[in-house]
């Protein structure tokens, strides 16, 4: 369960379930926020070093090595079983650190940064057709869940003021700090705000 932008409790869509997956192509089209993308590429990197490692591990029990460039010292080897060890352990602790940040206060940005592209965190409706009402949420018409729609406190994902960037990806603006999608807002003209 999650809370909305009013704090009452609702459901979330089955891609902000479960933490995303380390490797960046079998995640789902679910934005994420720096401080979850760093634990990932974190995790993802101790994967890959644990990975090399046991292939040069392979390759000196082969003797590829050997044949290649000549015997490899005993220490050498010893070495590499520490770093094995080191990156394994490593990355089950990022895992671990990720997986709690997700439940945290991952999920949560994960869900903001959707509803700021108009997409319904609850129920994934598309919220860009429904007007938002006085506290400046807008209700899901399918779920009934309230959610701040666009970029009107700025940039989502790094308070970029969006207040004259104009659409460039349909109804939805870039931000030219950070690449977040979020809603345009309606005063946008049609030239970009001086950077700086």
């Amino acid at each position: 369960m999650m809370a909305d932008h009013r704090g009452e409790r609702c459901g979330v869509i089955g891609e902000l379930r479960d933490p995303p997956h380390f490797f960046p192509f079998m995640r789902p089209d679910t934005p994420l926020s720096a401080a979850t993308t760093l634990r990932l590429d974190i995790t993802l990197g101790l994967w890959c070093a644990a990975v090399v490692v046991l292939l040069a591990m392979f390759a000196r029990m082969t003797g590829l090595v050997a044949r290649a460039i000549g015997p490899m010292p005993g220490w050498v080897f010893a070495l590499c079983i520490v770093a094995f060890g080191s990156g394994v352990t490593g990355f089950l602790i990022a895992r671990g650190i990720a997986r709690a940040h997700w439940k945290t206060a991952g999920r949560m940005d994960a869900a903001m940064l959707l509803a700021a592209r108009g997409q319904c965190p609850s129920c994934a409706s598309w919220l860009l057709s429904t007007p938002p009402e006085s506290d400046g949420r807008t209700t899901c018409p399918a779920c009934k869940a309230a959610w701040k729609v666009g970029n009107t406190d700025g940039c989502p994902g790094c308070g970029y003021d969006m207040s004259q960037v104009p659409a460039t990806a349909g109804p939805l603006a870039i931000c030219p700090e950070c690449a977040t999608l979020s809603t345009a807002s309606a005063d946008a003209t049609d030239t970009p705000p001086p950077r700086g």
